[in-house]
């Protein structure tokens, strides 16, 4: 990840340098992804938190240490994935920031 220092006050559009990007293309790799909303706290020693949008694939195949939605007495629960059946891999978690 790269940054650049944008003096303020930005006085001409040129002070601006960052590239518009299509959520579209850069979130949703398959018609078989899918966005869920978190809540509860037992990821958030992972840095998950309530209200987070969790983008899932369900085609990927999942690796130790990814973390997954699997079913449990039909309810979605995000685990960090250590083997067993998943119902897909989180991707990208969203945060809202205001």
């Amino acid at each position: 990840m790269s940054a650049k220092v944008i003096p303020f006050p930005m006085n001409q559009p040129e002070d601006m340098s960052f590239e518009l990007i299509d959520l579209n293309k850069e979130l949703i790799a398959n018609s078989n992804t899918y966005g869920l909303t978190a809540h509860g706290d037992s990821m958030r020693d992972d840095g998950m938190e309530t209200g987070d949008l969790l983008i899932v694939d369900r085609l990927l195949a999942p690796r130790g240490g990814d973390f997954v939605i699997t079913m449990h007495t039909g309810n979605f629960t995000v685990e960090t994935y250590a083997g067993g059946k998943a119902w897909g891999v989180i991707t990208y978690i969203i945060r809202k920031c205001r």
